[in-house]
């Protein structure tokens, strides 16, 4: 594996206290953002790694170094550290290639929906008759040979009642970029959260630490990443933070070596910098998901029950969005991604048409509430939104019937022995797990009605 060396000199090249800018910038994208076109010559590049042998390779380096980069302070650096060679050995193939990312967190209620996880993309479900293997996408036919049993990539969905089982939504991934100011516990949650539910729902290979033999797997680490590029651009000085303790137990430093790879963590802390050169787009026009258009989604970003900034009392918004009552709020201040579900859709139409009939404002009284300033997306009304009106203004009052009928659900629980798997603690993610629900709780209670539901 020469190239593989090659890299591997690279990254060790770089030294602590040397910071080479990026002449040229990568643009992850989401996924779905890519065209067909483009995500085709991507398939088609990854299924060449995999003949090659490249698969395999990374695969077990994941493998054998798992227990040291799991659970623990080394999570985020060696995972950024190992999609950026996976990336950069990928472009020997297909120079134009760009790692996508997954931004998973808007499929989160009703997961088995997602486009993401159809023919179009990585393909489905597993086939339980030949042993889980996928029967669609561009991966369905691929040899896998590691470990040495293995021969065909497999999943095997988390099913509860006919239908996977929800997961974190885009609400809440904002809530813990906001809230969690330390790396040490920020990186902690977002392990055990959002990270920890896909590789569980999705099964198959992924939730062991054989998961890179699945493309899911690197979608899902360039989304983790960009969550915590997220975190790293909002908090003070986030690009230098860095805290918590080793696998060994020993205090994590920026000076730390990299598990396997050998740079420092502190060369790969600065995404744009020292080979690490790419950043993330977002902010796309906003759509309806199903359907891939426009329509309706209007009515979803003027709707005061579906805007943070309006819909929350501002005690809620102080505790879980302390960021949108800050001046000045950032556009990483809120990670709300801008397809809106077909459920999100009929809630505003429905909410419009009863407002409309509400003579004089006897069902709804808007006269004094909180109503939405309109940005080009929903992220950007929603800070627009925070920094332009009084937020200690009421919400909206008046008839919840309708917003009951779309409450947030929970984020399924991880299985113990997946935790164990991952090195984290059982009494930390049951704190996690009680703070994520009374999170809901307190949208649920305030009448929220979230644009993914």
């Amino acid at each position: 594996m020469k190239l593989f060396t090659s890299l591997l000199a690279l990254s060790s090249a770089i030294t602590v206290g040397y910071a080479q800018e990026c002449t040229n910038l990568l643009v992850r994208k989401e996924i779905r953002d890519l065209t067909s076109d483009e995500w085709s010559y991507h398939a088609l590049a990854l299924t060449r790694m995999n003949s090659n042998g490249w698969i395999k390779w990374f695969t077990r380096i994941h493998n054998e170094n798992s227990m040291e980069v799991h659970g623990n302070s080394m999570f985020l650096p060696w995972h950024r550290n190992f999609i950026n060679e996976f990336e950069q050995t990928t472009r020997r193939y297909y120079p134009e290639f760009t790692l996508p990312y997954w931004d998973s967190a808007r499929d989160y209620s009703s997961p088995m929906n997602s486009e993401v996880l159809t023919y179009r993309y990585v393909g489905g479900n597993g086939d339980p008759d030949n042993n889980f293997c996928i029967t669609n996408g561009p991966f369905k036919n691929w040899n896998l040979t590691y470990p040495d049993d293995a021969s065909c990539l497999t999943r095997n969905f988390t099913i509860e009642d006919g239908k996977m089982p929800p997961w974190q939504s885009p609400e809440e991934m904002t809530y813990i970029t906001q809230t969690f100011q330390t790396y040490e516990v920020f990186a902690m949650v977002l392990e055990q959260s959002l990270h920890a539910s896909i590789h569980n729902a999705i099964g198959g290979m992924l939730p062991s630490m054989n998961s890179p033999n699945d493309m899911i797997f690197y979608l899902h680490h360039s989304n983790i990443d960009r969550l915590w590029w997220r975190w790293q651009n909002l908090v003070p000085n986030g690009s230098t933070l860095y805290d918590g303790i080793n696998y060994d137990n020993s205090t994590a430093l920026v000076t730390d070596k990299i598990t396997y790879f050998g740079n420092t963590v502190e060369s790969i802390l600065e995404v744009g910098k020292n080979g690490y050169c790419y950043t993330y787009q977002e902010n796309t026009p906003v759509q309806k998901r199903s359907a891939g258009g426009s329509s309706g989604a209007d009515a979803v970003i003027t709707n005061p029950k579906m805007n943070l900034a309006t819909a929350l009392p501002l005690d809620v918004l102080k505790k879980y969005f302390p960021k949108l009552t800050a001046d000045g709020t950032s556009s990483f201040a809120v990670d709300l991604p801008n397809t809106v579900s077909t459920r999100a859709v009929q809630f505003a139409q429905k909410y419009d048409r009863m407002v409309n009939r509400s003579a004089a404002g006897a069902l709804i009284d808007n006269r004094n509430a909180k109503l939405p300033v309109v940005g080009r997306t929903i992220a950007d009304s929603t800070v627009i939104t925070a920094n332009t009106i009084n937020l200690s203004t009421s919400p909206v009052t008046g008839d919840d019937k309708l917003a009951d009928q779309y409450k947030m659900p929970y984020p399924a629980a991880i299985p113990e022995s997946q935790l164990k798997m991952n090195n984290l603690n059982l009494d930390d993610y049951n704190k996690y797990l009680k703070n994520s629900k009374e999170f809901i709780d307190a949208l649920n209670n305030a009448g929220y009605v979230s644009p993914y539901i």
